[in-house]
C-alpha cells in the first residue's frame, strides 16, 4: 500500500495540480489553465446575429400533449435556427435556466431567462387542444424590457399535422420580423422529423438521458430511428447514448447514419454533427478547433461545450495534457444547465484525479441527489471509495454492484484504474469482473486488467499468473494481450517466452475468431482485426529478437491485409510502428523516430481506452525514449505524461515514465520536479519483483542526491 512509502493520495493530487500549473504557465500545451470562477458568464458572440430563445409553451388539454410544453422548445428552435440572421439559443441552455421561474412564464420571467442565456429575443407561446384540434400561438418579445410583443403568429389543425402548423407558425414569425424572408423559410419543413411518434420517442430519450438512465435512453432513441429512419438528430443522440453505455459498435454505426442524413439538418446542427464526426474519427485537435468555432458563434450552445469537454477529457490526455484542463467546458455547461448530470459526472472526476476529496464529495452528493437510480452510480461509489482509501466504502460499492450491468461494473473498474491516483486499487474490481456468472467476455477482461495492473506495479510474476487465467477463459481474446506484454521495453527480455509466443502466433487461426455477442467497447474493439494483430505481433517480436529479415516479411504481409475503417488510422499507424521498430532494432534510430512521428493516432476514444494496440501506448513510450536520446527533452516529457489517464492497459507504462521524467527534470535543473517523479516511481514500484528492484534502488539514490544538494 502507498502508506509504506509515506506518500498519500492527497499529496499526489497536490503534486499533479502543481505540475499542471507549471506546464500551463510555460505554455507547453498552448492552452490556458482552468478558470477559477464557479459560474462563468456567457461569452458574447460578435457575429451580428439575432439570438432567439424559445421558452416552454403553456399547454392546455389532453395529458397526451403535455410533452409539447418543452417539446416546442426543441421543435421551434430547430425550425428558426439559421433563418437569415436568426440564431436559436440552445434549448438545453434554456431549460437549464428556468430554475425558480415556475410553470407559467410571463414576459417578465422570459426577459430574465433571455438575459441569462444572452438572447436578443424570446418567444412565448401556448398550445390549446379543443376537440382533437390544436391551436398553437406564439409571440416574439425583445429582451430589452419592452413587454409588448414585436411579432406573433398562430396556426390551427389536427394533432397529426403539428409539424405543418409549426412550419406555418415559424414562417409568420419570420415574416413579421422581415418582409422579405425569401428562401430562408423554404428549408424549414425538412429540418426535423415528420413523424410525431418518432418525436415522442426522441423526447423520451432526451428525458431519460438527462436523468442518467442511459439504457432506457438508448432504447428510446433507437425506437425513434426505427419509426423514422431519416431522423438525423435521433441517430446522433443514439450515438451519444451508445457512448454512455460503452457500446462502441452501435455508437459508430449510429454516427455514420447521422452523418449521411446531415443535409436534413440546420447549418448549426450540421456543424455540430461535422465536429462530432471528426471527434468519432479520432482527430481530436481538429474536433477541438471545430467546437471552439461553434461556441464562438453560439456561446450558449450546451451540446458544443459538452462535446468540447469530451474531447479535452478523453483524448487530450494521450497528448500529455491532463483531463483537468476540460474543467472550463464543464463549468460552461453547468452555467447554462446547473443540473446537467453528464457535465457533473465529468467534473467530479477532476478533483478525484487531483486528490481534492472535499470538492469530489460535494459533486458526488449533487450527482446522487439528481440521479438516485442511475445506471452507472456504482462507478461513482467505487471511485469515491478508492480516493478516500476507505475499505468500508469500497465494501459498500461492491454491494451495490450486485445486479448492476456488466458495462457499469467495467466502467467502475476503469474509473478506479485511471482516476484514483493508484491503479492497483482497481485489482479487486477486476477480480470481481472475472467471477463465474459474468459473460466470457467480461471474465477475460477482468483477468486481463488484473494482469496489466499487476504489471503496472512491477509484479511480473503475478501479471503472468493472471494472464494464464485469462487464457483459460478465452485464448483468442487474451493471446494478443499476452504477446503485447512481452514487448515492453522496460521489463527484462524473456527470449524463451518470446520464442514460444512466436510459435503460438504462427499457428493461431486469427481469421476464425468469432465476433463477440457482448456490445461493450472492450469486447468488440478487435473485431475483424485479429489477423492484423497476429501479423503485427509476429513482426514486432521478430524485430525485438533481432530477426530483421523475418520481421520485414511480416511487415510486408501486414501491408496487404485490410483493416476495419471504424478503427480510423490504426491500421496505417501500426504499419508505421512495425517499420519503426525494424529500423530501431537495425540501429537506425533517427529513421525510427521519423516513422513514429508520422502516426496520426486517429481513433475514437471509446476504442483507445479499450486496447493498448489502438492507443499506441508502446509507440508513445518509444517515441519519448527516442526524443530523450535526441536531446529533445520537452517533447519527450509531453509523451511521458500521456500514460496515467487513458486505460488500465496504459498504466503499465506509468512508473517507467515517472522514472524517465525524474531523470529529465534533473538534467534540466528542475530538482523539485525531478524529486517528485522519482518519489512517484519509487512508490509505484515499491513492491516490484526482485529483478526490477535495481531500477528502484537507482531512483532512491538519485532522490537522496537531490535531497542532499543545497
Amino acid at each position: 500500500r502507498r502508506e509504506r512509502v509515506g506518500i498519500s493520495k492527497r499529496t499526489i493530487g497536490i503534486a499533479v495540480a502543481a505540475v499542471v500549473a507549471i506546464i500551463a504557465a510555460a505554455g507547453l500545451w498552448g492552452l490556458r489553465s482552468d478558470p477559477e470562477v464557479e459560474s462563468p458568464p456567457p461569452v458574447v458572440a460578435s457575429d451580428g446575429a439575432i439570438r432567439v430563445a424559445v421558452l416552454p409553451f403553456t399547454v392546455r388539454g389532453s395529458p397526451d400533449i403535455e410533452y409539447l410544453g418543452q417539446g416546442m422548445v426543441d421543435i421551434l428552435a430547430t425550425k428558426l435556427d439559421g433563418a437569415g440572421n436568426w440564431r436559436s439559443v440552445d434549448p438545453r441552455a434554456i431549460l437549464g435556466s428556468l430554475g425558480g421561474v415556475g410553470s407559467s412564464i410571463d414576459p417578465s420571467a422570459g426577459e430574465k431567462v433571455a438575459a441569462k442565456v444572452g438572447a436578443d429575443r424570446f418567444i412565448l407561446g401556448s398550445i390549446i387542444e379543443v376537440g382533437g384540434t390544436l391551436q398553437v400561438r406564439a409571440s416574439v418579445y425583445s429582451s430589452t424590457g419592452d413587454r409588448e410583443p414585436i411579432a406573433g403568429g398562430s396556426a390551427e389543425g389536427p394533432a397529426d399535422e403539428l409539424f405543418s402548423m409549426v412550419d406555418e407558425l415559424a414562417a409568420q414569425l419570420l415574416v413579421a420580423e422581415d418582409e422579405n424572408p425569401g428562401d430562408r423559410v423554404i428549408r424549414l419543413a425538412a429540418v426535423t422529423t415528420e413523424s410525431l411518434p418518432a418525436l415522442k420517442s426522441y423526447l423520451e430519450g432526451e428525458a431519460e438521458f438527462r436523468a442518467g438512465r442511459y439504457r432506457t435512453a438508448l432504447e428510446a432513441f433507437r425506437t425513434a430511428t426505427e419509426l423514422d429512419s431519416m431522423f438525423a438528430l435521433a441517430w446522433y443522440r443514439l450515438s451519444v447514448a451508445a457512448e454512455w453505455n460503452a457500446q462502441g459498435r452501435l455508437g459508430t454505426e449510429a454516427a455514420v447514419r447521422a452523418r449521411r442524413l446531415s443535409a436534413r439538418l440546420s447549418a448549426h446542427d450540421r456543424d455540430l454533427l461535422d465536429a462530432f464526426d471528426v471527434f468519432r474519427q479520432g482527430d481530436a485537435r481538429k474536433a477541438e478547433q471545430m467546437y471552439r468555432t461553434i461556441v464562438a458563434v453560439y456561446p450558449e450552445d450546451v451540446e458544443a461545450w459538452f462535446q468540447l469537454g469530451e474531447v479535452l477529457a478523453h483524448q487530450f490526455p494521450l497528448f500529455g495534457q491532463s483531463a483537468s484542463f476540460s474543467r472550463e467546458a464543464w463549468e460552461r455547461v453547468l452555467y447554462f444547465e446547473p443540473d446537467h448530470l453528464q457535465a457533473l459526472w465529468h467534473l467530479y472526476r477532476i478533483p478525484a484525479l487531483l486528490g481534492d476529496v472535499a470538492e469530489m464529495d460535494s459533486l458526488v452528493e449533487r450527482i446522487i441527489e439528481l440521479n438516485p437510480d442511475g445506471d452507472r452510480l456504482v462507478e461513482i461509489y467505487a471511485l469515491q471509495a478508492a480516493v478516500h482509501d476507505d475499505e468500508e466504502m469500497m465494501s459498500e460499492a461492491f454491494r451495490r454492484m450486485e445486479g448492476a450491468s456488466e458495462g457499469a461494473v467495467a466502467l467502475a473498474g476503469h474509473a478506479v484504474a485511471v482516476q484514483s491516483g493508484w491503479p492497483p486499487d482497481a485489482i479487486p474490481l477486476a477480480r470481481y469482473m472475472a467471477r463465474p456468472g459474468f459473460s466470457t467476455e467480461q471474465r477475460v477482461l477482468g483477468f486481463l486488467w488484473v494482469s496489466y495492473l499487476e504489471a503496472s506495479a512491477g509484479r511480473i510474476g503475478l501479471a503472468n499468473a493472471a494472464m494464464a487465467e485469462a487464457l483459460q477463459v478465452s485464448k483468442d481474446s487474451a493471446l494478443p494481450y499476452e504477446g503485447f506484454l512481452l514487448t515492453l521495453p522496460f521489463f527484462p527480455k524473456n527470449e524463451q517466452a518470446i520464442a514460444r509466443m512466436i510459435t503460438r502466433l504462427e499457428t493461431w487461426d486469427a481469421g476464425a475468431v468469432r465476433r463477440s455477442s457482448n456490445p461493450q467497447s472492450w469486447h468488440v474493439v478487435h473485431e475483424d482485426f485479429h489477423v492484423n494483430l497476429r501479423l503485427y505481433l509476429l513482426g514486432l517480436l521478430s524485430a525485438e529478437t533481432g530477426v530483421i529479415e523475418k520481421a520485414e516479411s511480416y511487415a510486408a504481409e501486414y501491408e496487404t491485409v485490410e483493416y476495419p475503417p471504424s478503427l480510423g488510422s490504426t491500421g496505417a499507424d501500426l504499419a508505421l510502428s512495425l517499420q519503426a521498430n525494424i529500423a530501431l532494432n537495425a540501429g537506425r534510430s533517427d529513421e525510427a523516430l521519423t516513422l513514429l512521428l508520422r502516426q496520426k493516432g486517429h481513433a475514437w476514444y471509446n476504442l483507445l481506452f479499450a486496447s493498448p494496440f489502438l492507443s499506441h501506448v508502446r509507440d508513445r513510450f518509444v517515441k519519448a525514449e527516442l526524443l530523450r536520446d535526441a536531446g529533445r527533452y520537452e517533447e519527450a516529457l509531453q509523451y511521458y505524461r500521456s500514460f496515467a489517464e487513458n486505460s488500465a492497459f496504459d498504466t503499465v507504462f506509468n512508473a517507467p515514465a515517472h522514472r524517465r521524467m525524474g531523470e529529465l527534470y534533473e538534467k534540466l535543473g528542475n530538482t523539485g520536479e525531478a524529486a517528485r517523479h522519482y518519489r512517484r516511481f519509487i512508490e509505484l514500484w515499491a513492491d516490484a519483483d526482485a529483478e526490477l528492484q535495481p531500477m528502484v534502488e537507482a531512483a532512491r539514490s538519485s532522490l537522496k542526491r537531490i535531497e542532499a544538494s543545497p
